[in-house]
């Protein structure tokens, strides 16, 4: 068989099929994997109802009820979810293309690096986007940086960030404006030294916050923005003003930083969400905390696999942590940050998206698309999705972890 754009479409097709697809964006990323999913989000917003108050017109005595009916109704609020997008491309060169005429095995072996990789790249941007707060930062400028040199805040923050990617700072990640740009050159793992191509110009006094090139307030709003760290003040957040209710409407903050212990720390913030009516399910920390929180365990630790959301033939070891509000599943993942954890009742969560995400976009059918500045195909991978939460109260970010 001739191996031609039709042809190549078609063997595009069978080898990147839904299953193939997730386990490439599941395998590595707890989080992602776990989350409850709607893969049903069309229209223009969803609308997620809260009721975050129950009637106020209630008394032992009759007439007092009677006098207080119309004072105080049930409280709703709307969180309306809109959907943000994300992209990565995918370039294979028409040269590859042509040597493998007759043998389509042989191209889709040279193709598939280039497109798992632009799958990778997006399943990184979401499943960091999820533990985070809308604004796009990834990173924050630690000291006095260099003329093309920037040390992170936290070393941590380092995977976030990869050769060639264009990066911009800005001192109000919610408000702008961009500081300056750079592309990086050289990446320090192990230090979390950024080195970019030329001067760059971002200070921690005037661009202390990084961000991808783009991505300023266009992500997906995650974990930290559905439970900031500190009490969400009344900048409205999917339309809602969460100041009557921030707990309710902002979910439960529970400083640990005086606590040396970790099991202590989840046991106090455990017991708080049950105040609430929360009844946590899983944990969710970096790799560093969780590696501490095993090491005191020590022979106590009790072992478990967390499994994906409807895949059970993916799975992630974790452990068990006995509560007052029963055991939660401590899941190491490193997408989230060092120095905190988020206890949530994975009942209440849900990733919507406009089909899976991320995935290979096709909506006109065609897999692939000619270049017309370049010799060579392009793929495209990308999603349009919003995390969502119906009871924010019911869920906890533990700070100072």
């Amino acid at each position: 068989m001739t191996l031609n754009m039709n042809s190549f479409a078609a063997a595009l097709k069978q080898h990147y099929t839904d299953d193939r697809v997730q386990n490439l964006v599941y395998q590595n990323n707890p989080f992602l994997a776990v989350v409850p999913k709607m893969e049903s989000f069309g229209g223009k917003n969803l609308p997620i109802p809260i009721q975050y108050g129950v009637p106020g017109s209630r008394s032992a005595t009759f007439l007092d009820a009677v006098n207080q009916k119309g004072g105080a109704s049930s409280a709703f609020k709307d969180f309306v979810l809109t959907r943000v997008s994300d992209y990565c491309l995918a370039s294979i060169q028409n040269e590859v293309l042509e040597a493998s005429i007759g043998n389509p095995n042989a191209f889709m072996e040279a193709a598939a690096n280039e497109i798992d990789s632009a799958l990778l790249s997006c399943t990184r941007s979401l499943a960091t986007a999820l533990f985070r707060d809308g604004t796009g930062t990834i990173g924050i400028v630690g000291g006095a940086p260099a003329v093309n040199t920037i040390q992170l805040a936290n070393v941590e923050d380092i995977v976030n960030f990869e050769v060639g990617m264009t990066i911009v700072g800005t001192l109000n990640p919610g408000v702008g404006p961009i500081v300056g740009t750079a592309v990086i050159s050289a990446v320090d793992r192990d230090t979390g030294l950024i080195t970019t191509a030329a001067a760059h110009g971002l200070t921690a006094a005037t661009a202390p916050n990084l961000a991808c090139q783009g991505d300023l307030s266009a992500k997906l709003s995650g974990l930290e923005a559905w439970i900031p760290d500190a009490a969400p003040g009344a900048a409205a957040f999917f339309g809602v003003d969460r100041t009557a209710d921030t707990t309710r409407l902002g979910g439960v903050r529970f400083d640990a930083a005086a606590i040396a212990s970790k099991v202590e720390a989840l046991t106090k913030a455990s017991a708080r969400l049950a105040r609430e009516g929360g009844r946590p399910t899983h944990v969710f920390m970096n790799h560093i905390d969780y590696g501490l929180l095993l090491e005191e365990l020590n022979q106590k630790v009790s072992y478990a696999e967390v499994e994906a959301y409807e895949r059970g033939d993916i799975s992630f070891s974790s452990c068990r942590v006995h509560t007052p509000s029963g055991t939660v599943l401590v899941t190491p993942d490193h997408n989230c940050p060092t120095g905190k954890a988020y206890m949530l009742q994975m009942d209440t969560w849900r990733l919507y998206s406009l089909g899976s995400a991320p995935k290979i976009l096709q909506s006109d059918g065609m897999r692939m698309l000619r270049e017309t500045s370049a010799d060579a195909i392009e793929v495209r991978v990308g999603y349009y999705a919003q995390l969502g939460c119906r009871a924010p109260g019911y869920n906890c970010v533990v700070t100072g972890f």
